[in-house]
Parts: structure tokens; sequence; C-alpha cells
């Protein structure tokens, strides 16, 4: 289970570096394939004096281990508040006795809500609801001894807009399979996959495959195919997700999101003095009125410290000022479409990774070291300029081991990319790639 929480209201907090104030996820049943549960929230007001020894010792908020196939708890997030210098300090930490760990997914997906089972049609009526559409992938699966199969899955609508088909395939009877659709209220079907997906590689239990669909959809037609005659046609498990219709819905459906932390504010507006993402953990804001999508958060940061491993996720509308960064720029960061964050004017990305198909901000010199990762879609910008597809920097380094990706989901994608900058320098070893058309153009 998670964590608790513990509030605390003192004059002063006091000691050394072996106390400890946890509110630990609980680990998960490593036999069972179970997932860690959350941490909890501590929050700590306090009077401490220039004078006494403030209190060293540890914020356990850590999320609970899992199964190696499983997902680890979320980071939960201690808050400590010194009321006399009105200075809030935030730690975002999920290591778990000396070891990071890692959601399954780093990017928040615009993949739209999962439909429950009760919303669907499947066909043959034998197909039932406990084999292919319960979330369970270890006890059951719909499995046929014949060479070849096709079920049916009808939609809650002739126009259901269908984002993404997640498909979980037998490891114990590995069988390709294909996809086809009734698409726009029409008899007739199209293929959603090119041909057979084939499972060659073999498989973990647990593993999926997401056939993007985003198409008005009435009925999927899942055809499976055994890969020896030993075997029988099966598959495991299907999931749909619909009704993402831009990017602004990426924020809309959470309950299914890998283990992040969210910090969620009824105020358009919140202020963090000291921000510390570390050990892997994962911080995304939301406004708890349900407002997100309309007004957004402006979030400004004094300081932020990491140990590269962190991430910060920037969502639609929302603007993160994030004033000075130690060592470096020490976090990971993904700013999605219509996101801002600004940072530094001289910025060092050294073995972090951001991706940015929104605004990244203010910077102004920007260095890319020991596998520095700067991904930009042609939706983003960065430096000084808000043209979607454009980068303006005084002054822009790739060192060894670095890439600067400019990346088109359609590589003939006209507009294509702008660099302005006075010197660009692409060291040996350091790499700058481009998909679509690229204009580098001088400041000076």
């Amino acid at each position: 289970g998670s964590g608790g929480s513990v509030h605390i209201e003192t004059g002063s907090i006091l000691g050394l570096y072996t106390g400890v104030i946890s509110v630990e996820g609980g680990d998960g049943d490593i036999y069972r394939g179970a997932g860690g549960g959350a941490g909890g929230r501590i929050s700590v007001y306090h009077n401490t004096t220039d004078q006494q020894v403030y209190y060293r010792g540890a914020f356990e908020v850590h999320g609970g281990a899992a199964h190696p196939r499983a997902e680890p708890g979320a980071s939960g997030t201690a808050m400590i508040r010194h009321i006399g210098k009105s200075n809030t300090t935030m730690i975002i930490r999920n290591g778990n006795n000396g070891v990071a760990q890692f959601p399954l997914f780093n990017e928040i997906a615009n993949r739209g809500k999962r439909l429950p089972a009760s919303s669907l049609s499947p066909s043959p009526s034998n197909v039932t609801t406990y084999m292919l559409f319960d979330q369970s992938f270890d006890k059951e699966q719909y499995a046929v001894n014949s060479d070849s199969v096709t079920i049916s899955v009808g939609m809650p609508t002739n126009k259901t807009l269908l984002d993404t088909i997640r498909v979980f395939p037998s490891c114990t009877d590995a069988s390709d399979f294909r996809l086809t659709a009734d698409v726009d209220n029409s008899s007739s079907q199209v293929n959603l996959t090119s041909n057979f997906i084939q499972m060659s590689s073999g498989c973990i239990n647990g593993s999926f495959v997401d056939i993007a669909v985003n198409r008005n959809v009435s009925r999927v037609y899942v055809t499976f195919q055994r890969r020896s005659t030993t075997w029988k046609s099966a598959i495991v498990e299907l999931e749909f997700f619909v009704n993402s219709t831009g990017p602004q819905d990426r924020y809309r459906f959470l309950e299914l999101d890998a283990a992040r932390t969210w910090v969620i504010t009824t105020n358009t507006s919140l202020h963090i003095d000291s921000l510390r993402v570390l050990d892997g953990a994962q911080v995304g804001f939301i406004r708890g009125d349900g407002s997100l999508q309309q007004n957004g958060i402006n979030i400004t940061v004094d300081n932020l410290y990491g140990d590269y491993t962190g991430y910060v996720h920037i969502g639609p509308n929302q603007y993160m000022n994030v004033i000075d960064t130690y060592p470096d720029v020490p976090f990971n960061s993904y700013i999605y479409n219509f996101g801002e964050m600004s940072v530094p004017r001289r910025s060092f990305l050294t073995g972090v990774e951001f991706f940015v198909t929104g605004i990244l901000s203010n910077i102004s010199d920007l260095s890319l070291f020991n596998g520095g990762h700067l991904f930009v879609g042609t939706a983003g910008s960065v430096g000084n300029t808000r043209l979607a597809g454009g980068l303006s920097l005084a002054n822009l380094t790739v060192n060894y081991g670095s890439l600067l990706q400019l990346y088109s989901s359609s590589p003939a994608h006209i507009a294509g990319f702008t660099l302005n900058t006075t010197t660009l320098t692409v060291l040996a070893g350091g790499t700058l790639q481009a998909n679509a058309r690229l204009a580098i153009n001088s400041l000076l």
C-alpha cells in the first residue's frame, strides 16, 4: 500500500544525520509480479533559528519496490516551510535503500481514456470479459487450437474516436497478430496494421504493443495465428483508448499514468523556494479544481536541485520559471505542447534529456555535454523565439556523445526547422540531427 502522512508544527526541528521521518510506500509482492505503493506526504512548519542545529536527518518519501517486470511506487513529497523566513523546500525523491526507482514510461502519454469492458461488444460469444478485458495477464488468455482465429470487438458507438489499441500477446502460445477495423461508420474494413506483427523475439509476461489508430471506428477485428502447430492461436489482453482529440488532452486522463508525483494546487500560481528532484523521481503539476485546460498554472522555482536522474513535466497552459539550478541543469524534462519552461540564460545539459514540443525559453548559451540530449519537435521552440520549429541562441555547443535532435513526425513538413545562432560548435562525437528541412542562419 501507499505511505501515510505526517504533519508537524513546531518551534524548532532538530536532529542529526541518523534521524528518519518516513512515509515510504510498501513493497509489492515480488513473487506475484506486483508493483510498489506510492510514497506518502510529509509537511513540516517550523521556526528553527540560525543558532540551532537544524534537522539533518532524512525525509523518506520513496515509493515501494516492485517485481522487476512491474512498476515501483512513485515518490511522495516532503514540504518543509520555515515560518519566519517564509521559505519553502519541496523534496521529491524515489531512492529505495540507495537504489533509484524509475517508472515504466518517462513521457506522459496522450492516448486517451481506457474503455471499460462493459462498453465493449466482443464476438464470438465465448470471448468473455475475464479472458481479454479484465487487465489480468497471468491467469487467462483466449486460445483456440487452430492455425488462425479472428475475433471482433464492437465499440460503444458507430463513430468512436479510437486513439490507441494495446495488444498483450501470449507468451505461452506465441502468435502473430494483425488488426483491421470498420471506420467512419462504413462496413468496409481498413488495415490498422499493414501485415501481421510477428512475435519472433519472444516476450515477457505483461509485454504489450501499442497500435496508433486516431480514427472513428465502429468495430475492430483482431486476427492472430500461431507460430507453431504445437501451440494454440492465442492472445492475452486487449485495451482500447479513446477520445484524445489534441495536444491539450494530454493531462485529461491521468488515472493510468505511470508512477509519477503530482503536485496539486487550486491556485493559478505556485512559488517554491527550493525544489529537489532526486533518485529517478518524476514530478508534474495539475490544478485540483479541474480547470487545468482553461487557466493553467504559473510556477516559480528559485532553486532547482537534482542528481541528473529526475524528471520535471510541464503540461499544456503551464509556465515554469526556473531561476537557478545546481549543478548545471541537473534534471530531465518533458515540455509538452502549449507548455513553457524558462531556464537560466547560460545552461549546460550534462547527461540529461529535454524533450521540447512546447517552449524552452530565456536560454541564450546552450551546451550539451556527456550524453546530453535535446529533442525539439516541429511545434517546439528554444531560446529567444516562439516560432514553431525555431531555435535562437547566441551560442550553441554539441560536445562528444551528445545529441541535438530536430524531429518531425512528417519529414515532408515544409516549414521544417530554423536555427539562428552567432556561434555553432559541433565537436567530434557530437551530433546535430534533423529529419526535415533545416535552415541555419547567423545572428550577426
